[in-house]
């Protein structure tokens, strides 16, 4: 009878404590610990070329779920159904990436994980391509250490600043294709595509030969033989020791430069020619006045 009665009382003990048990358990928050305990995130990152995507397990008992940047700023507020996020819009370029994601419960407490990833992304291509006098430019690209150079489809060279001189290979005229393209050292930043920039080149005149002057007694002419026949014109001046004393346009192959004289002194005479209004080269020919008189 004795055994019997401790038996049942064993048994009532052992009722009351799970009942007790449940009831704790329901009055008990369902706070971090427990979450991280029983339904972690286990916050990925599915990374590919064009972006990248997180990704979570479900947290029973959250309300909202916040991704947070890397240094906690709140980028997207979501409902607790979601289980991804697209997170390519915050990728400012190849790069190294941190963001976290937030499980926020009705009682205040949260559960938060973090997830870190590499991202390869193409540099951005460079921009505003102009070329003058011979020299090609653009503006620079943030993040690029060089930029490799072709021109029409062939490669001419590499350079670390944003200019590059294509006049030597420039020998003809005609339809030229220029492509930029931007590279850098960190293995991160992807090479850009070719920025291009099509052009039209026309070489400037020649320059004329034999220059000679002719000493009239009331005047000085210059001559010149022309050797280019598409030139349209001349241009003629006269430094006075390295001071422009004249300038003479004529459509002739020789001028009138009397006016340019200012006395005794070392004197240049520069000979150009002229297409489109576009100076070619110089013939230059150097001569003194001495005493009023021309010494060559």
């Amino acid at each position: 009878m004795n055994i019997l009665r401790k038996t049942k009382f064993r048994r009532a003990v052992f009722c009351f404590l799970c009942i007790a048990v449940v009831a704790v358990s329901a009055l008990l928050p369902f706070g971090e610990g427990t979450a991280i305990a029983e339904f972690p995130l286990s916050l990925r990152a599915d990374v590919s070329a064009q972006g990248a995507f997180l990704s979570w397990n479900p947290v029973p008992g959250a309300r909202e779920f916040l991704l947070l940047s890397a240094d906690g700023e709140v980028l997207v507020s979501m409902p607790s159904s979601f289980r991804s996020v697209d997170v390519s819009g915050f990728l400012q370029g190849g790069g190294k990436y941190s963001f976290s994601l937030q499980a926020v419960f009705d009682d205040g407490s949260a559960l938060k994980e973090s997830v870190s990833f590499d991202f390869s992304a193409p540099l951005p291509s460079p921009s505003l391509l102009s070329l003058s006098g011979g020299i090609l430019s653009w503006k620079p690209t943030a993040g690029a250490t060089r930029y490799e150079i072709t021109l029409n489809g062939v490669y001419v060279g590499v350079c670390s600043d944003s200019l590059f001189d294509l006049s030597p290979l420039l020998a003809d005229s005609g339809d030229f294709a220029a492509t930029v393209t931007a590279f850098s050292d960190d293995e991160l930043l992807l090479p850009s595509a070719p920025a291009i920039l099509n052009f039209s080149f026309e070489l400037p005149p020649a320059a004329p030969y034999a220059v000679t002057l002719c000493a009239l007694p009331d005047r000085l002419l210059a001559s010149w033989c022309d050797t280019d026949p598409s030139a349209e014109a001349f241009v003629c001046y006269v430094y006075r020791d390295g001071t422009c004393t004249g300038r003479f346009f004529t459509e002739h192959t020789f001028a009138d430069i009397t006016s340019a004289l200012c006395g005794d002194g070392s004197y240049t005479l520069k000979v150009k020619a002229v297409r489109n209004t576009e100076e070619g080269s110089a013939k230059t020919l150097s001569f003194s006045v001495v005493n009023g008189e021309i010494v060559l």
